[in-house]
């Protein structure tokens, strides 16, 4: 299951790329396993935000293609592993339709980025966490280690960035409504959780876990994670 909490770290590294470096990522992601707590209502200290992603990765970038994108969408799904669908955070820029039913790497029916349908010839910059941008949780697709692409490391910190990021954004709060179980759907939808991303008219808001905000500014609901 998506967790609103990994889907705002993946817009963390994507606006932290664009806000301090030269790079200019095109989309954000995170891996399911790098966030290991949930986050209180309230407050946020350095101590709190380190539990979420206690691991102290470098962000930074890997070129690829919009078929190498998708078939990283795919790689969700893991037949035959400890947990069978490991579902990535996605930065609100990006949205998808797939179909639970469909065979192994045929599961993707369309993919927006920035409201736009993905072009598979296309070059995309993708920021995340070096852990995972390194092929870790058998994303093969980044091609970093299987392949030819490469991982930039831009020396800025996880934990860092996400203090920054809940400084500058105080108010920042997930949508709290749920679409029907992407089981009962023909074509279940998944797309950004933000109030604040870009959608087209074609696309249905992604599906988050009941959520609220980290501050009590805006909120006195915790954001939890689905693991």
């Amino acid at each position: 299951m998506e967790s609103s909490l990994n889907s705002l770290l993946a817009d963390v590294a994507l606006d932290s790329i664009n806000a301090k470096t030269a790079l200019k990522a095109d989309i954000g992601v995170m891996n399911a396993g790098g966030v290991r707590a949930d986050l209180a209502a309230g407050e946020v200290t350095f101590a709190d935000a380190y539990q979420v992603q206690p691991f102290g990765n470098p962000i930074g970038t890997v070129d690829m293609t919009g078929a190498q994108f998708i078939e990283l969408l795919e790689q969700q799904w893991k037949p035959g592993q400890s947990r069978a669908h490991l579902a990535l955070g996605l930065s609100s820029n990006v949205t998808y339709i797939y179909d639970p039913a469909g065979e192994q790497g045929s599961r993707i029916t369309r993919v927006l980025v920035n409201g736009t349908p993905i072009d598979p010839a296309a070059t995309y910059r993708v920021a995340g966490n070096r852990f995972l941008l390194n092929e870790g949780d058998i994303f093969t697709a980044f091609g970093t280690q299987t392949g030819s692409n490469t991982f930039t490391d831009t020396g800025l910190m996880d934990v860092d960035l996400f203090i920054s990021y809940l400084a500058a954004n105080p108010n920042i709060a997930p949508v709290t409504s749920r679409p029907p179980s992407a089981s009962t759907w023909t074509e279940p939808r998944r797309t950004v959780p933000w109030q604040r991303a870009p959608r087209s008219p074609s696309t249905c808001p992604r599906s988050p876990t009941p959520v609220g905000s980290p501050s009590r500014r805006t909120s006195p609901s915790p954001w939890v994670t689905r693991r």
